[in-house]
């Protein structure tokens, strides 16, 4: 548990890091409160979603069920990003922005 707390709290500080140097300065703010916002939210809703797949088919089928959630999840961004070169496309598209 100690290990997987402090890489839990490095990621978590890395993330933050690489979040504040990769925003413009102009909607810094605003980004990282979403990122907040989706990060912190993400955590919530999965728990409460776990909570209750483990309370309906109990501690052992939500253990079970869990690999296949991951697969999904993995091929549901790969889908998203099907075909497309994600290392040349913009972070964030500033043509409706008014910001050159």
């Amino acid at each position: 548990m100690l290990i997987a707390g402090a890489a839990w709290i490095i990621f978590v500080s890395l993330i933050s890091a690489l979040m504040q140097t990769l925003a413009p300065d102009w909607v810094r703010a605003r980004v990282l409160a979403v990122f907040l916002l989706v990060f912190q939210g993400s955590i919530a809703a999965g728990s409460a979603t776990w909570g209750f797949v483990g309370q309906h088919v109990g501690v052992r089928g939500a253990t079970l069920c869990r690999p296949r959630s991951d697969r999904l999840s993995g091929a549901e961004v790969g889908v998203h990003t099907a075909g497309r070169d994600l290392r040349h496309e913009p972070l964030v598209s500033l043509a409706h922005a008014g910001h050159p």
